[in-house]
């Protein structure tokens, strides 16, 4: 991840009053002489207000499009497995399009839906386990119907390649969210770091930039959210429930996959006040609430470098002084020195914060952060279906998925998509 600049300009006006100054001290009236000096350089510095206010906007802009980009490349690609599921698009071909329910209704018909492995088989490109002795004597009976298993095997083939897809794109889309969670993160602490530097508050222009990365944030939680869904609605229709639980939901995907999140001013202005002096604490309990939800390696492979370069953004905003102060103070160099030396334990110091806020403080901090409980949830979302527990995953995916057809269509899923288990339950609680 490019780290954006943390550094805000100084007029080089701002250059000539310091300078000037330092000759100050040698005349007569020296008092008088510094607190004209320090005047001089306030008043100066606070005239580089607008550029270095406009340089950390750019920035924003900058990096606000390139995420936006990348989110497009995301949209795109889950309209097209909306689209297979639905019937009005295939992955191959070579193989006509249709509906994942009649898909996946041929293969209950003759009792062949073959059992999904497990997440951590998933992730290494095996959707479905090997197909069981059972089923292969049920095929072995169909072998004078040619067509007929064609059929079949289309079937098993297609609805294989939308479930890998799924997987793959909730695999991308975690991360991206990560990415944007970061880039939140690191900027929030930018913006607090101008205003204690210039002794100001961002104007409404850099907060509606900063509002915009939160949306495209929170706009990815909903994809991530989404694909968890539908692979736990899958994963519930494979064990018997609805196949249109699966369609259904895909429908309601599409129907809001272009819509954007809306954040507003108002709550990037509360981000960036609740990340004061406490990005540390905050990225810590990122760590801690990511390795409870992908595990502790995939954490390490993938997570951890690009939360221990963000932190390390974070502290060096937090720590600078203001600028009037940077001009008054010959102790600066010392600082930065510290600064420096403190910069090489991030990852060390990360991992001894995240084990400390394990569990319920580290939730505590994510949920008082605008948009936080919706944040964790996505990640209990990731853990449970990580875990085996479909349901589970569905649950928290409608808890994280924000209000209108995607959350409608999620509780229809889980209410659907489940149904021969729960009637199993209830038959085994009758005896």
């Amino acid at each position: 991840m490019k780290t954006p600049r943390s550094s805000l300009p100084v007029s080089a006006a701002a250059c000539l009053v310091l300078f000037s100054g330092c000759a100050l001290f040698g005349s007569g009236n020296k008092d008088k002489s510094v607190a004209q000096w320090q005047q001089d350089s306030k008043t100066t510095i606070s005239e580089g207000t607008p550029e270095a206010e406009a340089e950390l906007r750019k920035d924003l802009v900058r990096e606000r499009e390139r995420l936006q980009g990348v989110l497009e490349t995301h949209l795109t690609r889950a309209e097209l497995s909306d689209d297979v599921i639905l019937g009005t698009a295939t992955f191959n071909d070579s193989y006509e399009a249709d509906t994942f329910e009649n898909q996946i209704g041929l293969l209950k018909k003759f009792d062949v839906v073959p059992e999904m492995d497990t997440p951590q088989n998933r992730d290494r490109g095996k959707f479905y386990k090997p197909t069981s002795d059972e089923s292969k004597a049920r095929l072995a009976k169909l072998y004078k119907k040619k067509k007929l298993l064609d059929e079949i095997r289309v079937a098993l083939a297609n609805t294989s390649a939308v479930g890998m897809f799924l997987v793959a794109e909730q695999r991308d889309t975690i991360r991206l969210n990560w990415s944007t969670e970061l880039y939140c993160l690191q900027f929030g602490a930018q913006i607090r770091a101008f205003e204690q530097q210039f002794e100001t508050e961002a104007s409404s222009e850099t907060l509606e930039e900063m509002a915009q990365v939160m949306a495209i944030r929170d706009q990815t939680r909903g994809l991530m959210v989404t694909h968890v869904g539908l692979l736990a609605a899958f994963e519930g229709v494979a064990g018997g429930g609805q196949p249109s639980a699966v369609t259904q939901l895909a429908r309601a995907s599409k129907a809001h996959i272009n819509a954007p999140a809306a954040v507003e001013v108002k709550q990037a202005r509360a981000y960036i006040e609740a990340l004061q002096e406490n990005g540390f604490d905050l990225g810590a309990s990122l760590e801690a609430s990511m390795r409870d939800a992908v595990g502790d390696e995939d954490y390490e492979r993938h997570y951890q470098r690009q939360l221990t370069r963000t932190i390390k953004a974070v502290e060096k905003a937090e720590a600078e002084q203001s600028l009037y102060e940077q001009v008054d103070d010959a102790a600066r160099l010392s600082k930065r020195k510290e600064l420096k030396e403190q910069a090489n334990t991030v990852q060390q110091r990360l991992t001894e914060r995240a084990e400390q806020l394990a569990g319920a403080k580290a939730k505590s901090v994510i949920s008082n952060l605008p948009f936080g409980r919706q944040a964790l949830a996505g990640l209990r979302a990731v853990k449970e279906l990580r875990a085996g527990n479909p349901r589970g995953a569905l649950e928290a995916a409608i808890e994280a998925a924000p209000a209108g057809p995607i959350k409608a269509g999620m509780q229809t899923a889980a209410t659907i998509g489940f149904a021969a288990a729960d009637g199993g339950k209830r038959r085994r609680g009758r005896r």
